[in-house]
């Protein structure tokens, strides 16, 4: 090949590769995406513009020689409630469509005529949510004794009192996509409570998809 004709062919490369950097500037950053599920109980994400509202629930019950049950010294579990074995297969008795989970006082789910039924059990939710806008999530939270909510199996948000039902308002950022959310119960003594609903108008929950 003759030096004239390389030149021209040199700067088409050139050219070419300057549009291709361009191209990758202008692109589009999308929404975010949840993290895949690991085989637990969010299925898929559901379809947005025709889902059910409302969580899957699987409830557990505890034996009264259990030692978090009644403990001599009230302490907070730890943070990360995978440390807990509070949730096995081996103790969920049944498994349900919750609508709601604004329960109250006085909420006994679980009673199978152990000793003490109906007084200590555990219950986990699996939901999703859609966030719109970038904008603080909002939520009421309260239990007696235990709760934890998780995003994406990450813990956002935890609460824990001692028998009696309590709850505040939480808050979370979160940019606009959908998330797997998960909430985890326990109740080791004293009046059972549950209260749990979001307050921000830009969040959409759904049952998820199976």
């Amino acid at each position: 090949m003759s030096p004239t004709r390389l030149v021209p062919l040199v700067l088409l490369l050139g050219c070419a590769q300057d549009y291709r950097v361009e191209e990758k500037d202008e692109a589009v950053v999308p929404v975010q995406e949840p993290r895949p599920s690991e085989g637990d109980d969010h299925g898929g994400a559901p379809d947005w513009a025709s889902c059910g509202s409302g969580y899957l629930g699987h409830y557990y019950n505890w034996s009264v020689d259990h030692p978090a049950v009644e403990p001599e010294e009230w302490e907070d579990p730890p943070f990360d409630a995978d440390l807990l074995d509070w949730w096995t297969p081996q103790t969920q008795v049944s498994e349900q469509y919750d609508p709601s989970l604004d329960m109250g006082s006085n909420w006994w789910p679980v009673d199978e005529d152990l000793a003490k039924d109906p007084l200590y059990f555990s219950a986990r939710w699996a939901a999703w949510i859609r966030v719109a806008e970038s904008a603080p999530v909002e939520f009421t939270i309260g239990a007696s004794t235990d709760l934890w909510l998780l995003v994406d199996g990450e813990v956002e948000h935890t609460f824990h009192t001692q028998g009696e039902l309590d709850s505040e308002v939480g808050s979370m950022q979160l940019a606009p996509g959908q998330y797997q959310i998960e909430l985890r119960f326990a109740h080791r003594g004293g009046d059972s409570g549950l209260r749990f609903r979001f307050l921000s108008d830009h969040v959409q929950l759904c049952y998820p998809e199976y």
